[in-house]
């Protein structure tokens, strides 16, 4: 008949997590909300923050942080770097020119200073698979830690979290409120202003979005405006009053996300005017294998939307909105800001983009319903059961319950359908199905032809190159050190593949052939390398993981 509440050595719960606040700093919930006004849809929405100096303080003295976790030259976080350009070998982001010309510009007593790379990732998550509410959340890690160790999920702190837009159900309180009910008096008493109400002629859709990453990020320009003191406990040493410096040399995120963020069309049709988030080429010219266009910078950007050119905007592809990371500081190797900061994803833009278009265009000129087709999905099959791992692990997995050719599959999982296919085309038994097999005579009339082979034979030996180069390709795209002249020299090398995907996998008929984004992104790729750091810097892969775990 007695509560807990009677027992003196009870603590519960609202007194545990009292007592953790104290101990660990933080204010009354450890975050706060923030009720706004959308601009665009009119619609009043909650956005859940936190404090970005809070949160660097976290994820600073978190325990599980180790020496190995962090990424000095020299172990020592007051060594410079190299000079911009006496840079031998690309890796890390330290190795980056977006990191070593930002450290000669903001850098001035290298004794007392060190650069803090900044490193944002955003990207939607579904709740459930029967929910249609998806949670957005902006998250944060530093560049002084290891590529190694930012792929552990202990290493990123969330910022913000951008809800969805309850447009409809400001628009329904609007309603009832303007039908002078009586309930309406009691029910819609909270009601502002501009809650609901819809304009004549109403701000870009896309402005809602920049208004609530503007909320989130406000923390974090305070921090940057004037960086902090942090004494450091490394290698045994403590290293008191480092100003840190930041700057944000990119942003993780996906090739829908990053439209979004540097306020690109969303649409990719053929009637869109650019397609590329890098420069001004035309769509129609996205298929280029040696495009030659100025850049978008957001000097550029600034200047349209100052002088609300809204044609200006519509022939690059832009919309008019006021976009809320021109106020945060990107590196001082270029100037096209948010523009140049969100490097091609090798996860969605390679794997799930190229390598999957390559393996379509392949099954659709065999014929999937063929009976060339149907023997060869049976080669692949067996051929991907053969060389299947046991327990190495570097091996790329080769078999799919429902076949390379159809099912869903991961990103990860293309290298190992390209693996098939490359066996495939060397393979005698699938080699005699593709380019024909040898005819017998039938009848007087001498030899009848049997079905067309799908393939010719340089048309295979075209298929074989393709297969091969891009299994080489996807190679070297993992290392985690690079040779820099051999990174200058792959912008030759990448025309070359993109000539090679073009001339062999010609895609059918109903789409925009290779007109699309995914494969103009391919030009800018050695471009991101040298700013960068290799592709693993800035794939997101790992971070895609992290919104699965508990």
């Amino acid at each position: 008949h007695e509560s807990f509440a009677v027992v003196a050595e009870y603590i519960s719960r609202e007194v545990l997590l009292r007592r953790l606040y104290v101990r660990y700093n933080l204010d009354k919930k450890g975050y706060f909300m923030q009720e706004i006004i959308l601009p665009s849809s009119k619609a009043k929405v909650s956005v859940v923050m936190h404090n970005f100096a809070e949160c660097l303080q976290n994820l600073l003295t978190d325990p599980r942080i180790t020496d190995e976790d962090y990424l000095f030259f020299g172990d020592d976080p007051f060594t410079p770097p190299p000079p911009p350009d006496n840079n031998p070998e690309i890796g890390d982001i330290n190795t980056g020119q977006a990191y070593l010309k930002t450290y000669r510009k903001l850098i001035e007593n290298s004794k007392e200073q060190v650069l803090l790379p900044v490193i944002f990732y955003i990207d939607g998550a579904s709740t459930g698979q029967f929910a249609n509410y998806p949670i957005t959340a902006l998250k944060f890690t530093l560049g002084i830690f290891t590529q190694e160790a930012r792929k552990k999920f202990h290493m990123w702190r969330t910022l913000g979290y951008v809800p969805v837009i309850p447009s409809s159900k400001s628009q329904a309180r609007r309603k009832f409120h303007e039908s002078l009910h009586s309930d309406a008096v009691i029910a819609t008493h909270d009601l502002e202003d501009e809650e609901g109400k819809v304009e004549k002629d109403p701000v870009t859709n896309a402005q809602d979005l920049h208004t609530m990453l503007d909320l989130i990020l406000a923390s974090y320009r305070e921090i940057e405006a004037t960086g902090f003191y942090w004494d450091l406990m490394y290698k045994n040493k403590l290293h008191r009053n480092i100003h840190f410096v930041l700057f944000c040399p990119f942003v993780k995120c996906d090739t829908d996300e990053a439209d979004r963020l540097t306020g690109a069309y969303t649409s990719r049709g053929k009637y869109v005017q650019q397609l590329c988030r890098y420069c001004c080429c035309p769509t129609m010219d996205s298929d280029n294998c040696r495009p030659n266009y100025p850049p978008k910078t957001q000097q550029m950007l600034e200047t349209l939307v100052e002088n609300e050119d809204i044609e200006g905007l519509k022939m690059i592809s832009q919309q008019f909105i006021s976009n809320a990371w021109y106020s945060v500081r990107f590196g001082s190797h270029s100037l096209a800001g948010i523009h140049g900061a969100c490097p091609l994803d090798m996860l969605h833009a390679i794997l799930l983009g190229i390598f999957k278009y390559v393996r379509d265009c392949f099954f659709d000129q065999i014929g999937r319903d063929s009976a060339a087709g149907k023997e060869i999905i049976a080669y692949a099959y067996l051929i991907g059961d053969l060389l299947s791992r046991q327990s190495d692990r570097d091996k790329p997995r080769t078999k799919f319950s429902n076949g390379i050719e159809g099912g869903k599959l991961q990103a990860n999982e293309y290298a190992g359908v390209l693996l098939v296919l490359a066996a495939l085309l060397h393979c005698s038994g699938s080699k005699a199905v593709l380019v024909g097999k040898k005819q017998t005579k039938i009848g007087k009339k001498g030899n009848k032809k049997g079905p067309k082979p799908p393939f010719t034979e340089d048309q295979l030996k075209d298929w074989v190159q393709l297969i091969e180069t891009l299994l080489m390709w996807h190679a070297w795209l993992k290392s985690d050190r690079m040779e820099t002249a051999h990174v200058k020299r792959s912008q030759k090398k990448h025309q070359f593949i993109m000539y090679l995907i073009r001339k062999v996998a010609k895609r059918g008929e109903g789409t925009m052939g290779w007109k699309i984004l995914k494969f103009h992104a391919i030009s800018h790729m050695s471009q991101d390398i040298i700013h960068f750091g290799v592709p693993i810097t800035y794939n997101t892969e790992a971070e895609e993981s992290h919104r699965k775990c508990p």
